[in-house]
Order: C-alpha cells, then sequence, then structure tokens
C-alpha cells in the first residue's frame, strides 16, 4: 500500500482490516524504527501492538443507544427521570395517607407507602423484562423511604381529612403514566402495549396499597381512574407520533390524566357498573 502523506511532513501507513467500516492506522516513524521495512511493521501491527483503531462516524450516536438500552432504569432525558421520582414521592405520601386511617405502626405505615410508590412500576418492569427501576437506582427507594416518613410526620401534628389522599393520588397516577409509558417507548414497544404499561405503572401501586388496607381498590369501583390514565397514555403516544417535544407530550399527557381524575372525583363520573340480569 502507498505511504500518504503524514502531519508533519512524514508519511503515515494506513491499512483497512477486514472489519467492517474501521480504520487501522499507524504512523511511519514505526516504519522507520523498522529501517523502513514495511513488512516487520506488518508483524507489529498482526501482533497487535500499538494499533489504534478509529471508530466510525455514527459511533457516539451508537454509543448513547447502548447506554439507553443497557441502563434503561436511569433515563438519560432528566425530565422523565423528574417525573418518575415526583410519582414515587407523591404515590407514597398517598399511601400514608390512606394508612393512617386503619390502626397502623410505623412499620405498617412505611410498608404501604413502599407498596404504593413502587408496586406498579416493578410490575411494569417485569413484564418489560427489565431490572426492577428502584433496584437499579436506588434514588426512587430513597425518596418513597422520605416522602412516607415526612408524611408520617406531618399527620402526626395537622389534622388531614380523610379523604385527602386522593389528590395525591391523582398526581401520583398522571405522573406514572407519564413514565410508565415514556419507559416502554423507549424500549421500542408497540403504542398499544406501550400505552397499558403506562396504565400498569399508574394504577398497580394504588391496587396493592387498597389491598393492604382492607379496601376495594378504587380502580374497580370508585370514579374514572384507569381510564384516565389510558385516555393519557395514549394521547402522548400520538404526540410524539405527531413529532411533538418530549416535554410537550409529557406536559399535555399528565394534564389530561390530572384533569379527568378531579374531574372525575368532582361530578362522580363514573363506567358502568355491571349488573347481571337474573
Amino acid at each position: 500500500m502507498p505511504d500518504l502523506p503524514g502531519p508533519s511532513g512524514r508519511s503515515t501507513i494506513t491499512a483497512t482490516t477486514t472489519a467492517p467500516n474501521s480504520i487501522v492506522s499507524r504512523p511511519a516513524a514505526a516504519a522507520a524504527r523498522f529501517g523502513g521495512n514495511t513488512s516487520s511493521l506488518a508483524s507489529e501491527m498482526a501482533c497487535g501492538i500499538a494499533i489504534t483503531t478509529s471508530a466510525p462516524h455514527n459511533a457516539p450516536a451508537r454509543r448513547r443507544a447502548a447506554m439507553l438500552f443497557s441502563r434503561p432504569m436511569i433515563p438519560i432525558d432528566i425530565l422523565v427521570y423528574g417525573i418518575g421520582l415526583a410519582g414515587v414521592a407523591a404515590q407514597a405520601a398517598a399511601g400514608v395517607l390512606e394508612a393512617g386511617r386503619k390502626p397502623f405502626d410505623l412499620f405498617g405505615v412505611v410498608i404501604v407507602a413502599l407498596a404504593a410508590a413502587l408496586g406498579g412500576g416493578s410490575l411494569r418492569d417485569l413484564l418489560l423484562d427489565r431490572t426492577v427501576f428502584w433496584i437499579a437506582d436506588q434514588s426512587y427507594l430513597i425518596t418513597a423511604l422520605t416522602a412516607g416518613l415526612v408524611t408520617f410526620a406531618l399527620v402526626r401534628f395537622v389534622r388531614l381529612p380523610g379523604k385527602l389522599f386522593l389528590l395525591p393520588d391523582a398526581v401520583g397516577l398522571a405522573l406514572f403514566t407519564v413514565s410508565g409509558t415514556q419507559a416502554a417507548l423507549a424500549l421500542g414497544a408497540p403504542w398499544l402495549v406501550a400505552s397499558l404499561m403506562g396504565v400498569v405503572t399508574g394504577v398497580f401501586g394504588g391496587i396493592v396499597r387498597d389491598v393492604l388496607c382492607n379496601e376495594v381498590p378504587l380502580v374497580f369501583s370508585g370514579e374514572l381512574y384507569a381510564t384516565a390514565s389510558w385516555a393519557g397514555a395514549l394521547l402522548l403516544i400520538a404526540m410524539k407520533a405527531s413529532g411533538a417535544t418530549p416535554g410537550t407530550s409529557a406536559l399535555a399527557a399528565g394534564v389530561l390524566v390530572l384533569v379527568i381524575r378531579l374531574g372525575a372525583m368532582r361530578f362522580g363520573w363514573r363506567l358502568p357498573v355491571f349488573s347481571a340480569r337474573l
């Protein structure tokens, strides 16, 4: 192979390897060290001594994609990460407020808070065959514990309405719907699967919370709950498909879930109740 001009007037010997889209380069000074004998240089290169491999031009994009799929529990988008943490805190507070209506001690209250905050995302990750998010990043676990303990301390000094837990529960539903749908889309899930993963993330923690508190789950008998979550997930997917920015899509979807849920609480919107004719 002919010598190519180097940066300082010396020549650079360049050879291509059998690997696609990769180039192995060696300064000509190495050839001078071998008395200009390129066969000796080829022998050194074959032995793998001081060989520099230049990555393809699209290597940074590939590395970013690899990081996204190898570390799915820590979202690269700071917005999605923040939404997840906020949802965990809101659902933990809702769990404490509902458990506070029962004769639970501190341990029982903390268990209910953790179940409410982490249950939906845990089931989502198991279904998507991913490492459970709070195991991969303990910030979620710390956030849930902190929010639960702070709420527990607060309610011991301030008398709060019995149904107050419904408000942070609605906020957590909206946040978890957005983060769950985004997580499924990041893994390449089809739109219908991604929307259902958003619903699972939003409602399953509340189901576990209600069961632990010996209550009929809100999602089964109360005002619109899962329906609000699904509507927000579908809106998020539709806006992303239309080219909207992630922030705009997340905000619109979260607001829709919150508006439907709060409207259902205020005006009694609900799905038809099954009643068999005997």
